[in-house]
């Protein structure tokens, strides 16, 4: 199957939205690095002896993060949102229907009430284009980023998604028979971030601080940027997916 053209008339509008949610991901990305690189954190490490534990901690006050982290996070999920519901918007024209403002993407986890609301949504769109959103759809087996970018969005809309300081770097001893105790949650002075037990081995761990998604979120301790890239690959994806239904006509 030929491509589209990515200066396809039904495109543009939409390949705008993403566009922006890109630079904003960029954006976020710079954001983020340079608030880290410029709190530096203080860590100490102790051996216990007794149990043989080796102990990492965060001895200094984590930081604030400023709340233009926040408004970011908030500028990409309405891009890629919106992005797909001009998606919807395209779809009915291309179908010869006038489109209306019950038409939206839909994003279900829940198949009863992705049907329930289906007709609604797709109202005006062919039948080849509802095959195709229909295999989207979380309930269905469709990207967990579409779920990520719904229920975010419905948070943000709201209020501002929580983010917390948390240490990202993983340590994997998975191949030796010892005890590794990793808190993944929110820092704060005095935490002990890192007990591994094992009391012949020397090792060498450096933490990796950064941002993750807090209490109340899908997706609780994971990276920002992590989840973005989920989000990102699942919109594309998705447009890919609609693009010949899109452009037919």
């Amino acid at each position: 199957m030929t491509k589209p053209p990515e200066d396809h008339p039904r495109l543009i509008g939409i390949r705008t939205k993403t566009a922006r949610a890109h630079e904003h991901g960029q954006a976020l990305h710079g954001l983020i690095r340079e608030f880290i690189k410029s709190h530096p954190q203080r860590v100490s490490y102790e051996y216990r002896k007794q149990p043989g534990e080796h102990v990492w901690k965060l001895t200094s006050e984590p930081p604030t993060i400023p709340l233009d982290i926040n408004a970011l996070i908030g500028d990409m999920l309405y891009n890629y949102r919106s992005a797909l519901d001009h998606a919807i918007w395209q779809l009915v024209i291309s179908n010869d229907r006038v489109p209306s403002r019950v038409n939206q993407f839909p994003i279900f986890d829940d198949q009863r009430v992705y049907r329930n609301r289906r007709r609604q949504y797709l109202s005006g769109l062919s039948a080849g284009a509802i095959v195709a959103i229909d295999s989207l759809q979380p309930c269905n087996g469709g990207s967990e980023g579409l779920s990520f970018l719904n229920e975010l969005g419905n948070i943000d809309k709201h209020r501002h998604l929580p983010v917390v300081f948390v240490n990202l770097e993983q340590i994997n001893l998975a191949e030796t028979p010892i005890n590794i105790e990793m808190h993944t949650g929110p820092l704060e002075r005095g935490t002990e971030f890192l007990i591994v037990s094992c009391p012949e081995m020397e090792l060498d761990f450096e933490p990796t601080f950064g941002i993750a998604f807090g209490e109340g979120t899908p997706v609780e301790k994971a990276n920002v940027m992590d989840v973005f890239r989920a989000i990102d690959e699942a919109v594309l994806d998705s447009l890919d997916a609609l693009a010949s239904h899109l452009t037919r006509g």
